[in-house]
């Protein structure tokens, strides 16, 4: 089934939770709210479908002028939307009943949460739309973790490194404190720097403490995929064994088993078989 021939199955079908129908004369804030709530509320690989020209019985009405109508939805996604919508949706013009209507595709969105309009702040003696920046700033200042890592930004802090180095070489055995500075932090990642290089690492990786040590509020602890590490160091150990085992006499393979400590090498590995 091609693009067309979905949207027009799509078109014929119920409204859902992903199908809207509005007539071209609906006021521009309807169009943007609908294409806001889909942006906000689509899952990958779904998509959301405004049909302009349409009554909500599903019989068309058409749309007078397709370029204008295309050129006013790109607006209110670019310039309406807060932050704008991103894909911009794409847009077909249908025949339907002898009317064209228009088919506004609305993809998920990597920017949500989206706004129908701009979230605005004080700058001096004027209220200004905030910058995507700072937006960014006052949503993660209500994530927990997110929100309190950010308040730290500017700040020195001990990051204290498990299982893993600060270039993100996994080592069981590693363990450290560094001393770095938080430069920003987002509901995904934390950015810091240290000795001049600035580092930055998904949000899921850290965990907070009390930096008992240096009488700070809280101290950061990034640990490394440990679990896996420790799967790999064994695995190493035991290819080792093998190796070393290697046309041994079964007589010399009871005495390794007999040395081993127990649980150290499964017993397959010093098998007579």
């Amino acid at each position: 089934m091609d693009r067309t021939e979905n949207l027009l199955r799509r078109l014929s079908a119920k409204e859902d939770s992903f199908t809207e129908r509005k007539l071209d004369n609906e006021n521009q804030r309807e169009f943007r709210k609908t294409i806001v709530a889909f942006a906000n509320s689509l899952r990958d690989g779904e998509t959301g479908v405004l049909f302009i020209g349409v009554r909500d019985d599903g019989r068309a009405e058409g749309v007078p002028n397709t370029d204008k109508r295309q050129k006013a939805i790109r607006k209110i996604c670019e310039q309406d939307c807060y932050p704008p919508i991103e894909p911009s949706p794409q847009m077909t013009v249908l025949q339907v009943e002898g009317v064209d209507v228009l088919a506004v595709e609305v993809m998920p969105s990597p920017k949500r949460p989206h706004f129908s309009g701009p979230a605005f702040v004080r700058r001096g003696s004027e209220s200004v739309a905030a910058s995507r920046e700072l937006l960014d700033k006052m949503l993660t200042g209500h994530c927990g973790k997110a929100g309190t890592i950010l308040k730290l930004a500017g700040q020195i802090v001990t990051v204290e490194l498990i299982g893993r180095t600060l270039s993100g070489e996994q080592d069981p055995d590693h363990r450290a404190e560094i001393e770095c500075v938080v430069s920003a932090c987002t509901p995904h990642s934390v950015s810091f720097e240290h000795d001049r290089c600035r580092y930055s690492e998904p949000i899921e990786g850290f965990s907070l403490a009390e930096d008992v040590k240096y009488g700070r509020p809280y101290k950061l602890i990034l640990k490394g995929d440990v679990q896996n590490a420790v799967s790999r160091e064994k695995q190493a150990r035991l290819d080792a064994v093998r190796l070393i085992l290697h046309g041994f006499t079964p007589e010399e393979k009871d005495f390794v088993r007999w040395m081993l400590p127990r649980g150290e090498v499964p017993p397959s590995v010093v098998s007579n078989k």
